[in-house]
């Protein structure tokens, strides 16, 4: 099938089109667990990925192992019986296979709060060698804090744990490096004029300096640098901070960034407060060198969540890995789009090679004690993506908004396209002026017509073939297909032979008795006539992506995009080779 430049080849008839900015699409999705502790149920959480340059990707994480029966549970694992440590996997093939590589790093030894190494990136130098940040615990310097101690009497809730006041050790941020691939690791930096300054996002960047950004006093925004490879860093310089003090957004110490080709760095923090989305915001440099910040803004797809983990692949699309989805922006920021490829906590992804992405996860943990009643795992998620163009119609209120593909009239095709069905979204063919047939999928439930009620609330759709003569519209067949929330992207073909068309979509990969029906096809048989192809909405927006042009005659089964022969498949395989 051939692949329409949907930017330079939809010519608007009526409506308001407009190419919007790239999206992406995403195929052989596969996810498995690549590693669960002998120790059973497991305890494995906290993962940092990282790729070399020679394509090794490896992993390390923290696993913790004791007597399973050990009772009651406990947050500090440095008590007796428990061994706390940093095992590192490796891959030499992408991420395909994954072998245990036997090392073991013992963690922070006096820090009494939780499982987490507090180790959120490793990267590797010019010169081979890798960096990474630690925030650890420093002997001889405590603080006001608290324990949390077992409450037998809140055994029938989530978390049977009372706090309580205690002395505990205060962290510092840390630079290490390791001149093995990261089977030893030697301190070469500690902020110890700056004890509560909590470092979580560390990169190098294109001039060869380092960033290091973090949490200030609990509710600001600091940055330092490094100009030797990470052995001094500048004073530590506070950038930005909470902005409302009736209800605090509560700036959090996690935060990452990336750089952008014009050298600022697009950095996303966590937020802790009520009703407050994490924010992202600009840092850039004056002629002195001093760092300034944007004003902080959010984005409907940045709820609240766990650490806002941030890649840039090698084609410019920037990736934010929370735990709701995957999400990404192909132009710096200015828009955020969410892959729905399942839950995530604390995960970290690279571009094991272009254009393929891999990404790890704990799984059936979080900030949990020990021990813990789920059995826990490492979930890796490769999927392949490229960027495509989008159309997209904006008009909300405009009936039969239609644009044609090109110049072409058809007799017989193959139409295929994806689709974001707002609320009557879909494809036209047979189109000479203001007559055309039609097959939308209708979503009588739509933002449009009942603004606030469909939102993230799935509703009731159907898959309509309609035909539209000097303007005025006439439904001719209608087949109810699934509960879809509006503003979903589905997958749409249309093939005409003769007389007879068929229409299909496809909403999901599962089977019927989900209630997530698989696709939902409509024949019909009429003297259709010859015309130009195109696009369609009435009386809401809609937007279409990898569009695709062939002969008619085809099958529909065979040219969906993310088909039922890409089965997601959960071995276990580490340590063995395929």
């Amino acid at each position: 099938m051939k692949t329409i430049d949907i930017g330079k080849q939809t010519h608007g008839v009526s409506g308001r089109w407009r190419a919007a900015s790239d999206q992406l699409e995403i195929n052989n999705i596969e996810k498995r667990n690549i590693y669960r502790s002998p120790e059973e149920p497991s305890f494995v959480c906290w993962p940092i990925l990282w790729k070399e340059s020679d394509g090794t990707l490896k992993v390390s994480f923290t696993e913790a192992t004791g007597d399973p029966a050990k009772w009651p549970p406990v947050y500090n694992f440095n008590s007796s019986g428990l061994e706390y440590y940093l095992k590192t996997l490796v891959s030499e093939d992408l991420g395909e296979t994954w072998k245990d590589t036997g090392w073991r790093e013992n963690l922070d030894s006096i820090w009494v709060g939780n499982s987490d190494h507090h180790i959120r990136h490793v990267f590797q130098m010019q010169d081979g060698t890798l960096l990474r940040n630690y925030c650890h615990a420093v002997e001889g310097v405590s603080e006001k804090g608290h324990k949390m101690i077992y409450d037998e009497s809140k055994t029938m809730e989530t978390f049977p744990f009372t706090y309580r006041d205690a002395e505990v050790h205060s962290k510092f941020s840390s630079t290490w490096k390791s001149a093995d691939g990261g089977r030893t690791w030697e301190e070469v930096y500690i902020h110890r004029e700056e004890p509560d300054f909590f470092v979580s996002g560390i990169h190098p960047l294109r001039n060869g300096s380092i960033v290091a950004t973090g949490g200030v006093g609990g509710n600001r925004i600091a940055i330092t640098e490094s100009l030797n490879g990470g052995r001094t860093w500048s004073p530590v310089q506070c950038i930005a901070g909470d902005r409302d003090a009736i209800v605090p957004e509560a700036l959090s110490e996690e935060m990452d960034f990336v750089e952008l080709q014009d050298g600022r760095l697009l950095l996303i923090a966590r937020t802790c407060g009520l009703g407050v989305n994490h924010v992202q915001m600009y840092l850039s440099r004056d002629k002195s060198g001093r760092w300034h910040a944007s004003d902080p803004s959010t984005r409907p797809q940045f709820p609240l969540s766990g650490y806002p983990y941030m890649y840039r692949a090698g084609d410019g699309t920037i990736f934010y890995y929370d735990d709701t989805a995957l999400r990404y922006t192909c132009d710096d920021g200015e828009t955020w789009h969410s892959l729905p490829l399942g839950y995530s906590y604390y995960g970290q992804l690279v571009e094991a090679r272009p254009g393929h992405i891999t990404a790890i996860t704990q799984m059936n943990i979080g900030d949990c004690p020990y021990p813990w009643k789920h059995d826990t795992t490492m979930l890796q998620t490769s999927f392949d993506y490229r960027r495509t163009g989008v159309m997209e119609q904006t008009e909300a209120d405009t009936s039969a908004a239609t644009a044609t593909l090109g110049e072409t009239e058809y007799d017989d095709f193959h139409l295929y396209s994806q689709v974001r069905a707002d609320g009557e979204t879909g494809l036209m063919f047979a189109a000479n002026e203001d007559s055309y047939w039609f097959a939308a999928l209708v979503i009588p439930c739509n933002r449009f017509r009942a603004p606030g009620r469909p939102t993230n609330d799935e509703q009731d759709s159907a898959l309509v073939l309609g035909r539209c003569e000097a303007g005025s519209l006439t439904v001719m067949r209608r087949v109810y297909t699934s509960k879809i929330i509006p503003g979903s992207w589905i997958e749409m073909q249309m093939d005409k032979r003769g007389n007879v068309l068929k229409a299909a979509v496809k909403i999901s990969n599962e089977d019927w008795s989900t209630g997530k029906f698989p696709a939902v096809y409509n024949v019909l048989c009429e003297d259709f006539g010859k015309g130009k192809l195109g696009l369609f909405t009435n009386r809401s927006t809609g937007a279409f992506r990898n569009v695709r042009i062939s002969a008619g005659g085809l099958d529909i089964r065979s040219h969906w995009l993310s088909s039922e022969e890409a089965a997601i498949r959960i071995p276990l395989d580490a340590g063995q080779q395929k």
